[in-house]
């Protein structure tokens, strides 16, 4: 835990600097540093007062760009960096309204397998995109602003801003302690272990003002980031780039999907990869199909192939997901498909899985269960392997935008500008 303010020798330091509600944003500046360092140190768990959850981030060495935070430097003068540096306007501390994570309405419905547990409320406009790692939680919104919350304090740390347009997209790395949020062609890449927690790049394509390019060719869709934390892919209109975060510069592009590419995620390497230099990748498009990359980031022809799997969705690939030699896909026109990655042939197409786009798919915490989620609010659970229908709920009276887990807990970013948090019953198999 933080010293306290007077313990930290700061209340004459600022003196008429920090006003009552600025208190516990400062505060909270260093809860985030801590849930930063805690979250980078192997076989360290974190206790959530009212979550019970547990880390599994391992540690590696940072990029060389990045700035180590030095041990010679006190908390004090941490936080004298923070408030004397003068206006910060990216980085809004505690946020502009102070959210905060509630416990959710008591429920004795004890049929589900998930339990509505806490609701993180903040952003003004629906949200995009979530992610987490251990007990910190990250939010992208329409309201411009991409925000971090503290799990185990529950509430709102950071409020990350200057974004040309929503937050459609974020996704961070606990080895790097690096935040990207993507916004139109941009992604903006954040160090939070830096005292003012700044911006350290912007990956994407300009306009001739130097802003973002707001043409859909360009537009930033999804994201995923290599194992070791060294590089990014990005949707790019109907290409994906790909950059070095340990140089921080674009390494090349892949092409050959017909329409903007709307999904990504990496594949485990197939049985018979020899080199053990490539890198496999699934590609999710509004063209109705997905395409498997062979990449090599290390040398200049970075594309090695492009695989079509046959056949197509009817309606644009929203979300993707793989589990062991098994690749899922929802998609627009309301299906989810099973593939097999060592034939690349589809193994099973579920009709009218839900009654709306199938928007997020992710394995359900430590259980043998696939989730997913639609814009009509609802989440539909599935055996992974054979899916079979298990349950569903109605997580939201909006759509679902996002889902995003933990060891032990599930969160859902919806429409109605909040992200739920969900505990995963233990009968659940």
């Amino acid at each position: 835990s933080m010293p306290s303010l007077a313990a930290a020798g700061l209340g004459k330091s600022l003196g008429a600097q920090i006003h009552p509600s600025s208190t516990e944003d400062l505060t909270g500046v260093g809860r985030l540093k801590a849930i930063v360092e805690t979250d980078r140190r192997p076989g360290r768990s974190s206790s959530i007062n009212c979550i019970d959850t547990t880390k599994t981030s391992r540690d590696t060495s940072s990029p060389p760009q990045t700035r180590p935070r030095s041990s010679s430097i006190c908390e004090a003068n941490v936080f004298e960096r923070l408030t004397n540096s003068g206006s910060l306007p990216e980085v809004i501390l505690g946020g502009r309204r102070h959210g905060g994570i509630m416990p959710a309405p008591l429920r004795r419905d004890k049929s589900q397998y998930l339990l509505w547990h806490q609701t993180a409320e903040s952003h003004t406009r629906p949200v995009l995109s979530v992610a987490a790692s251990g007990t910190a939680l990250f939010t992208g919104s329409q309201d411009r602003t991409a925000k971090i919350w503290d799990l185990a304090a529950c509430k709102e740390v950071v409020s990350l801003g200057g974004h040309p347009s929503s937050v459609v997209h974020v996704n961070y790395c606990p080895r790097t302690a690096l935040v990207f949020t993507a916004s139109q062609s941009l992604v903006k890449v954040w160090d939070v272990r830096e005292n003012q927690m700044k911006c350290i790049k912007v990956f994407g394509s300009t306009n001739a003002s130097g802003g973002s390019s707001s043409a859909a060719s360009d537009a930033v869709h999804d994201m995923v980031l290599s194992d070791d934390g060294n590089t990014l892919y990005t949707t790019c209109g109907s290409s994906i780039r790909l950059y070095d975060l340990q140089k921080l510069q674009p390494i090349g592009r892949l092409t050959g999907c017909t329409a903007p590419v709307s999904a990504l995620t990496l594949l485990p390497a197939p049985k018979d990869n020899q080199s053990g230099q490539s890198v496999w990748l699934a590609a999710g498009a509004r063209d109705h199909y997905i395409r498997v990359f062979e990449v090599n980031p290390k040398i200049s022809n970075i594309q090695i192939s492009c695989n079509t799997l046959e056949p197509p969705h009817y309606d644009g690939v929203m979300s993707l997901y793989v589990h062991d030699d098994q690749l899922y896909s929802g998609s627009r026109d309301h299906s989810l498909k099973q593939w097999d990655l060592s034939t690349q042939t589809l193994k099973q197409s579920i009709n009218g899985a839900h009654n709306a786009w199938v928007s997020s798919l992710l394995r359900v915490p430590d259980k043998n269960m696939l989730a997913s989620a639609c814009r009509s609010g609802v989440i539909k659970l599935w055996q992974l392997g054979t899916c079979a229908p298990i349950g569903e709920i109605i997580a939201h009276k909006q759509p679902i935008n996002s889902m995003a887990a933990t060891k032990n807990l599930l969160f859902t970013a919806s429409s109605d500008n909040s992200v739920r948090i969900w505990k995963v019953r233990n009968t659940a198999k």
